[in-house]
Formats: structure tokens, sequence, C-alpha cells
């Protein structure tokens, strides 16, 4: 599910945090059956799923206006980890590429040289996290007097992702950290892909 941005704050909105918003929203609506229309509401394209859309974000917003700093704490920090952390893996990561509106998820299952971007978007969200996926990005080139050949040129650079190697997502959508077995990725206003060894003492579960 897309983030949320809340007076400039971008929200990641993790499983939890979706069933905390869902709980108010059904206890607010008061619907006839609260298992039903909570069922209903994660269904795309239904009017309980519009109406849920519509709530959240008021109800973010109510709950910035009434303690910035709590609010800070509970929805806009996350250190994710447990049992759940592979699939957050997926979706967290794309959120900061949709965020910075640079690279994107590529499901490994497609053959991302032929297939149009909009079916790669669609399989994207059909198959997603617990999996192998490519994080793309387009690198420019920094100029060398040496090699004036490279001057205003770019390339793609393929970040092949094991979801199954994370343990540990830590930080904001504007600024946060992925442990891996295999490597530590930052990623926030630069994306730097840096050795496992380099984590630092207590990342470790």
């Amino acid at each position: 599910m897309p983030y949320v941005v809340v007076s400039g704050l971008p929200v990641f909105l993790s499983d939890d945090r979706i069933a905390r918003l869902r709980c108010l929203w059904v206890q607010e609506r008061r619907p006839k059956s609260e298992v039903l229309a909570s069922a209903i509401a994660s269904i795309r394209g239904t009017p309980e799923s519009r109406d849920f859309e519509a709530f959240r974000r008021v109800a973010l917003e109510r709950f910035h206006r009434d303690d910035p700093k709590t609010f800070e704490e509970e929805w806009v920090n996350f250190d994710l980890q447990g049992p759940t952390v592979d699939q957050e893996a997926y979706y967290v990561i794309g959120d900061s590429c949709a965020l910075y509106q640079r690279g994107g998820i590529i499901p490994m299952r497609q053959d991302f040289t032929t297939t149009p971007l909009e079916e790669i978007a669609e399989e994207a969200e059909f198959f997603p996290a617990g999996k192998t996926f490519l994080l793309g990005f387009e690198s420019k080139h920094y100029m060398s007097l040496r090699r004036p050949s490279t001057w205003r040129k770019s390339s793609n650079v393929l970040l092949t992702v094991r979801t199954a190697g994370i343990y540990r997502i830590i930080g904001t959508l504007l600024d946060f950290y992925v442990y891996s077995t295999d490597f530590m990725l930052k990623l926030g206003p630069t994306v730097e892909v840096l050795p496992s060894e380099l984590r630092p003492p207590g990342s470790e579960l």
C-alpha cells in the first residue's frame, strides 16, 4: 500500500499500521459485520476500500495534530524486525523509490529487457514480498578528465535483493538502513550499498 504524506512527513504503512488503522475505521464506522467490512476494505476498488483510504489520511492528520512528537515516534519512525520483515522489505524499498522518484523494483519473473513497464509494474504488485527481486537505478557517470568518453553518459545499475536474507530495516522513509546477511543498504537522498561487515554493533539479531 502506498505511503501517506502527513504535514510533509512520509508515513510507511506497514502491515501492523494498516491493521491498527483498520481497527479504528471499524470502530468509527460501526458496520453491521465488522469482520466482513474489514476484509472488503482490503480489496481495491470497493466502496469500503475507498472509504478506508480517505479515513486513514484523516486519522493520521488527527494523530499528528494531537501529538506531533508521538506521531513521529509511532508512525514516521520504524524498526522492522521478526518474521514479517522480508515481506515488508519489498514495499518499504519500493516506497523509497517512489518517494525520491528514482529507480524501481523489477520482479525476476519478468524479462525486463522486453516486457513493457506497465506489465512489469502489474507483475510486481502480484508477486511481491518474500521473493528475490532486482532493484534498478540509472547511474550517471562522474565527469573524468582522464575519460572524456564517459561525460554525460549513464548506465543501468541492478542490485539483486534476496528478501530472505533481510533481518532488520530501521529509520524513516526519508532515510533508512536495510540490514541483510548479503549486504547493508542505505536508502535516502542517496543510495549506498555497503558490505555486511560494516554493520554497526547491535544491529545483529
